[in-house]
């Protein structure tokens, strides 16, 4: 795969092909600063909520639903700018207050409160993802100046360079320092980049180089991109843990979750309803209206277009992330929600090989010798045992002999996943779903029914190896 190997290559690479390509690049590398927003919460919590974590994030809808649906971004554009610009004013405004208030308490040679003194080394680790989702939003405006006639051929290639630059910037040695020791000039030449979004960057250029080589058209190529998950493989260890941060930060009572869910949407590369996100790429609009009632509405509309099965796998899927410390879901997660409304067998697949993984994992760790080409329900039977969920004394109690039937009944609901699979499935060597006719005989919902039981049944196993085993 042929593409741009360093960081200006892929600068020279961005003037020197599609702008639809630096729109595209543009909003990912925007998206992937987004775990700093956290840094801006120092200060009056609920007040940063409203003036930059709410908008920021209506800002990122705009433009990602432009580089994911572009023949409709003329419906977005006028809100995403406008929003960029009162998250830039706002930001200004509250960076140049904790630069005066640091620079008064050192004139007049008194300590700052430390509450002022941790805004002031946190806040402007925030500043890329400020401005790198300010240029993306350039970016999508000028891509749409330049069909008008508006705008110059380099220009949208320009605010994807400058969005990189902002967003990459390798900001892991700012925690601590205070605005009185970066008030001095800085050299621009001696910025040092993250590597691991530079490399996100430079592998999401080779994948829109490659599909150029057969000859698919700029458009959907970029289409195509913005629907891949954001990192190469998992989060780097400081968006992971400042992205946990900052869902910690946001409360219940504000619905949240109908950012989180979306934003993780797009680690994973969960597909996204249309509807949906034409809603929630405009609610900007209302941000007037203050972050509960923003939040409810998306929330309402979220609810009246999701698939019921669909919300099933998620609520799954969040019982497995409660438990992540305990097995790595995350390929058998992505694989399932990659293909979750468009590939049944393979999400079969995805759905038999997460069981079988948690089940090998428990009995591994337990001392259990597992044969290497274990039979499916040789495993079940060998994992239900060894956790005691298929005991051969009588109940002690009424409750407890219903809850032997919940044990008794996910066996043979894993065993009828495997089945299923062994029939229509994808998987250790049987054929691509494509190629498989039998594969058009499962549908969605079914699909979607057994993948949200193997979500669910791996979470119950492995919540019943934690209640029995030590703190590991």
């Amino acid at each position: 795969m042929t593409g741009p190997t360093d960081q200006d290559q892929l600068e020279l690479w961005l003037q020197n092909h599609p702008p639809e390509f630096a729109v595209a690049i543009a909003v990912r590398a925007a998206m992937r600063a987004v775990p700093y927003l956290v840094e801006t919460l120092g200060g009056d919590h609920s007040r940063r909520r409203i003036e930059f974590i709410l908008p920021a994030l209506c800002a990122l809808a705009s433009v990602s639903f432009a580089a994911r649906w572009p023949q409709r971004t003329s419906d977005t554009r006028k809100v995403a700018r406008r929003i960029a610009r009162e998250l830039g004013d706002a930001f200004a405004e509250v960076d140049s207050g904790i630069r005066i208030s640091i620079i008064e308490y050192g004139e007049i040679f008194e300590p700052p409160p430390s509450e002022l003194v941790l805004d002031a080394s946190a806040f402007p680790l925030s500043e890329g993802a400020i401005i790198a989702i300010t240029y993306a939003v350039q970016a999508v405006t000028d891509f749409m100046d330049l069909e008008k006639g508006l705008a110059n051929q380099s220009a949208p290639a320009e605010a994807a360079i400058s969005c990189i630059r902002v967003a990459c910037r390798n900001r892991s040695n700012g925690g601590g320092a205070t605005y009185l020791e970066s008030l001095e000039d800085e050299d621009e030449d001696d910025t040092e980049f993250d590597a691991e979004s530079i490399d996100a960057a430079l592998a999401d250029a080779r994948k829109l180089e490659s599909a150029l080589a057969q000859a698919q058209v700029a458009q959907e190529a970029a289409r195509h991109l913005s629907a891949t998950p954001l990192w190469q493989g998992s989060l780097p260890l400081w968006a992971g843990r400042r992205w946990a941060d900052l869902k910690d930060e946001l409360p219940d009572d504000e619905q949240w979750w109908v950012w989180t869910n979306w934003y993780e949407a797009h680690l994973s590369a969960t597909p996204l309803n249309e509807t949906v996100e034409m809603v929630r790429a405009t609610i900007g609009e209302h941000l007037a209206d203050g972050v509960a009632a923003v939040n409810t509405n998306l929330a309402e509309t979220i609810e009246a277009h999701t698939d019921p099965l669909a919300l099933a796998v998620e609520h799954a899927r969040r019982d497995v992330d409660s438990i992540a410390d305990t097995f790595n879901f995350n390929a058998h997660v992505r694989r399932i929600q990659r293909t979750l409304s468009e590939d049944p067998a393979e999400v079969v697949g995805a759905a038999k090989d997460m069981l079988e993984s948690v089940m090998k994992t428990i009995l591994e760790r337990r001392g259990v010798l597992v044969p290497a080409k274990v039979r499916f329900p040789t495993l079940t039977s060998l994992c239900l045992a060894e956790l005691e969920l298929q005991p051969n004394s009588e109940p002690a109690t009424q409750a407890e002999r219903h809850a032997r039937k919940f044990a008794s009944n996910a066996g043979s609901m894993m065993e009828a996943i495997n089945n299923l699979r062994n029939k229509v499935g994808t998987g250790h060597g049987r054929a691509d779903s494509k190629d498989n006719a039998q594969a058009s005989e499962l549908s969605i919902p079914d699909a979607r029914l057994a993948a949200a039981i193997s979500l669910t049944l791996s979470a119950w196993l492995l919540h019943h190896d934690d209640s029995q085993s030590p703190v590991r």
